[in-house]
Protein backbone atom coordinates (compact mmCIF):
# COMPACT_ATOMS: atom_id res chain seq x y z
CA UNK A 1 0.00 0.00 0.00
CA UNK A 2 1.51 3.55 -0.52
CA UNK A 3 0.36 6.18 1.40
CA UNK A 4 0.68 9.93 1.44
CA UNK A 5 0.46 12.20 4.25
CA UNK A 6 -0.01 15.77 4.26
CA UNK A 7 1.97 17.39 7.45
CA UNK A 8 3.51 20.21 8.56
CA UNK A 9 4.67 18.65 11.83
CA UNK A 10 7.99 17.79 11.49
CA UNK A 11 7.58 14.99 14.17
CA UNK A 12 4.64 13.13 12.33
CA UNK A 13 6.62 14.17 9.08
CA UNK A 14 10.13 12.25 10.36
CA UNK A 15 7.89 9.58 12.20
CA UNK A 16 5.90 8.87 8.95
CA UNK A 17 8.82 9.23 6.82
CA UNK A 18 10.99 5.92 8.34
CA UNK A 19 8.11 3.67 6.82
CA UNK A 20 8.31 1.59 3.79
CA UNK A 21 5.96 2.63 1.00
CA UNK A 22 4.97 6.37 2.69
CA UNK A 23 5.82 9.50 1.14
CA UNK A 24 5.01 12.95 3.09
CA UNK A 25 4.65 16.42 1.49
CA UNK A 26 3.43 19.59 3.47
CA UNK A 27 1.06 20.85 0.89
CA UNK A 28 -0.73 19.63 -2.32
CA UNK A 29 -0.12 21.29 -5.27
CA UNK A 30 -2.32 19.44 -7.76
CA UNK A 31 -4.14 16.36 -8.18
CA UNK A 32 -2.77 13.33 -6.39
CA UNK A 33 -2.62 10.13 -8.30
CA UNK A 34 -0.78 7.17 -7.09
CA UNK A 35 -1.13 6.32 -3.99
CA UNK A 36 -3.08 3.83 -2.31
CA UNK A 37 -4.19 6.50 0.69
CA UNK A 38 -3.92 10.50 1.65
CA UNK A 39 -3.67 11.14 5.16
CA UNK A 40 -3.86 14.76 6.02
CA UNK A 41 -3.03 16.21 9.86
CA UNK A 42 -6.10 17.99 10.60
CA UNK A 43 -4.07 20.33 12.99
CA UNK A 44 -1.74 21.26 10.31
CA UNK A 45 -3.08 25.03 10.10
CA UNK A 46 -4.65 26.64 7.14
CA UNK A 47 -6.15 23.85 5.38
CA UNK A 48 -8.54 23.96 3.21
CA UNK A 49 -10.58 20.45 3.31
CA UNK A 50 -13.05 20.71 0.25
CA UNK A 51 -9.91 21.37 -1.99
CA UNK A 52 -8.03 19.11 -0.51
CA UNK A 53 -10.90 16.77 -1.15
CA UNK A 54 -11.29 17.95 -5.11
CA UNK A 55 -7.42 17.13 -5.73
CA UNK A 56 -7.46 13.70 -3.76
CA UNK A 57 -9.55 10.67 -6.00
CA UNK A 58 -8.38 7.95 -3.80
CA UNK A 59 -8.81 7.06 0.31
CA UNK A 60 -8.90 10.12 2.01
CA UNK A 61 -7.98 10.01 5.88
CA UNK A 62 -7.97 13.11 8.01
CA UNK A 63 -5.55 12.91 11.81
CA UNK A 64 -6.31 14.68 14.72
CA UNK A 65 -5.27 15.63 18.14
CA UNK A 66 -8.19 13.68 20.00
CA UNK A 67 -9.18 17.35 21.87
CA UNK A 68 -10.12 18.49 19.02
CA UNK A 69 -13.06 16.76 17.65
CA UNK A 70 -14.18 19.90 15.91
CA UNK A 71 -11.30 19.08 13.37
CA UNK A 72 -12.69 15.66 12.02
CA UNK A 73 -16.13 16.70 12.29
CA UNK A 74 -14.86 19.39 9.47
CA UNK A 75 -12.98 17.09 7.40
CA UNK A 76 -16.10 14.51 7.26
CA UNK A 77 -18.20 17.31 6.38
CA UNK A 78 -15.77 18.10 3.52
CA UNK A 79 -16.16 14.67 2.39
CA UNK A 80 -13.41 13.12 3.62
CA UNK A 81 -13.42 8.97 4.03
CA UNK A 82 -12.54 8.75 7.55
CA UNK A 83 -10.99 10.71 10.36
CA UNK A 84 -8.65 8.94 12.98
CA UNK A 85 -7.35 10.53 16.44
CA UNK A 86 -3.47 10.93 15.73
CA UNK A 87 -3.13 8.01 19.05
CA UNK A 88 -5.10 5.55 17.24
CA UNK A 89 -3.13 6.14 13.27
CA UNK A 90 0.22 5.07 14.98
CA UNK A 91 0.69 1.17 15.90
CA UNK A 92 3.79 -0.47 16.48
CA UNK A 93 5.63 1.99 14.43
CA UNK A 94 3.16 1.15 11.54
CA UNK A 95 0.26 3.31 10.02
CA UNK A 96 -3.04 1.15 10.60
CA UNK A 97 -5.90 1.93 8.59
CA UNK A 98 -7.79 -1.08 9.47
CA UNK A 99 -10.75 1.37 10.39
CA UNK A 100 -10.30 3.68 7.92
CA UNK A 101 -11.71 1.74 4.41
CA UNK A 102 -8.63 1.82 2.38
CA UNK A 103 -7.78 -1.57 1.64
CA UNK A 104 -4.88 -3.14 3.58
CA UNK A 105 -5.04 -2.75 6.94
CA UNK A 106 -1.39 -1.63 7.49
CA UNK A 107 1.28 0.11 5.70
Amino acid sequence: MKVLVLTGSLMDASRFEALEGVAVARKLSGPVDGFDAVLVDLAGGQLDLGEIRRLVSGCLVGYYPHVRRDLAEAALAAGFDSVRPRSNLMRNGSIDLSRAGCGEAQR
